[in-house]
C-alpha cells in the first residue's frame, strides 16, 4: 500500500490530461499511487489514461467496459472510498502539479499530526497559481491566510478540491456509505466543513499548482470583487442570490442528518437552525434564523435579506 493515494476522476479531458499526468509522475515525492475513475469520456481520454497506466506501475486506471457518469462529486467520493492508503489527494485532469506539490502538503500534514495526533481529521489544502489555458500566470488564488473555521466556511469555500489531502481519519469520518450528495454543492467544500467541525483545516500559503482558466472547467478560481458595483450587480439579480442560501441549507441539513449527535455548542445551533429552514422556510422562522444566527458571509445583511425575501421558495425537502 503506497502511503499517498491520488484520485482523478476525467471527463473528456484530452486536451490537457497529459500535461496533469506528466506533472504528477515527475513529483518529488515517490510513494504514491494514482487512482483514476474515467466518468464516460466520449474523446481520447480513454486511450490516454490506458497509455499512462502500461508506462507507470503506480498509475491505476479502473476502467469497466461501460462507465456510468455519476458526476464529479459522486465520482470523487467512489474513489475515496474504493483506495487505501494513509493519506489521501484530489486531482483535476487539467492542471499541472507544483514537482514538489506532494512533498509540501504531506510535510505539513504529518507537522500537524505530530501535534495533534493521527486519529484527529485533518485536511491540509494549499494555494494555488491561477493560469490560462497556455498555463501564462494570472494572479494568486488566496492570500497568506484565509478564513477556513467552520462559520466562514458555511458560507464561503476557501478549500480547493486540486490542492487537498486528507488523512485517514478524515476519510473515516465523512461517512462515504451515506453521504447525501444531492446536498452538497461540491466534495471539497463538504470535506472541509467536516473537518472544521471534528477536526482541523490547515492552509499553506505556498501554491503547488498551476490552476488552469479555460471554458471547460467544472469550476474556475475567479471571483468577483466585493465593489459597489458588484453589490448593486447583486441587487438587480436577486433570484440568483438564492443560490448561496440554499447550499447553506443543504449542507445544514446533510450535517444534522449524519451528525446529530456529534453536534455541540454554536456549531449545533447554526446547523440545526438552518436545517430546519431548509424543511420549514417561512418569514417568521427565516427571521428569527436570521436574528440568532449571524452570518459570517461577506454582507450578512444581504444573505439575511434573500432568507426573507424569497421565504416561500426555500424549501429544499428531504
Amino acid at each position: 500500500m503506497s502511503k499517498v493515494a491520488i484520485l482523478m476522476s476525467t471527463y473528456n479531458g484530452e486536451r490537457y490530461l497529459a500535461e496533469q499526468l506528466d506533472s504528477i509522475v515527475n513529483q518529488t515525492y515517490r510513494d504514491w499511487a494514482l487512482y483514476i475513475r474515467d466518468d464516460g469520456s466520449k474523446d481520447a481520454t480513454r486511450e490516454i489514461l490506458r497509455a499512462y497506466a502500461k508506462r507507470d506501475p503506480r498509475i491505476n486506471y479502473l476502467e469497466v467496459a461501460s462507465q456510468q457518469n455519476l458526476g464529479v462529486k459522486k465520482s470523487f467520493f467512489s474513489l475515496l472510498a474504493t483506495a487505501e492508503a494513509d493519506y489521501y489527494m484530489f486531482s483535476d485532469q487539467d492542471d499541472v502539479w507544483h514537482q514538489d506539490k506532494v512533498e509540501v502538503t504531506l510535510h505539513a500534514m504529518q507537522e500537524k499530526e505530530q501535534v495533534v495526533g493521527r486519529r484527529v481529521p485533518i485536511n491540509v489544502f494549499t494555494n494555488l497559481e491561477l493560469v490560462d489555458a497556455t498555463l501564462a500566470p494570472m494572479q494568486l488564488m488566496n492570500g497568506t491566510t484565509v478564513k477556513d473555521d467552520f462559520f466562514h466556511l458555511l458560507y464561503r469555500n476557501v478549500v480547493t478540491g486540486c490542492t487537498m489531502m486528507v488523512n485517514e481519519a478524515l476519510k473515516q469520518k465523512l461517512k462515504l456509505d451515506q453521504i447525501d450528495v444531492t446536498k452538497l454543492e461540491m466534495h471539497d467544500w463538504w470535506i472541509g466543513l467536516v473537518a472544521a467541525l471534528f477536526g482541523e483545516n490547515v492552509y499553506v500559503a505556498q501554491p503547488t499548482i498551476k490552476y488552469r482558466q479555460h471554458g471547460d472547467n467544472v469550476a474556475g478560481g475567479i471571483e468577483r470583487v466585493n465593489t459597489l458595483t458588484t453589490v448593486f450587480h447583486r441587487i438587480a439579480n436577486l433570484t440568483d442570490e438564492k443560490v448561496l442560501v440554499l447550499i447553506v441549507e443543504k449542507f445544514s441539513y446533510e450535517l444534522k442528518r449524519l451528525y446529530a449527535e456529534e453536534l455541540r455548542g454554536k456549531e449545533k445551533q447554526y446547523v440545526y437552525a438552518y436545517a430546519k429552514v431548509a424543511t420549514s422556510s417561512n418569514f417568521a422562522l427565516n427571521f428569527q434564523t436570521a436574528v440568532t444566527c449571524q452570518p459570517y458571509s461577506t454582507h450578512p445583511w444581504f444573505f439575511n435579506l434573500i432568507m426573507l425575501i424569497f421565504a416561500r421558495s426555500l424549501k429544499v425537502g428531504q
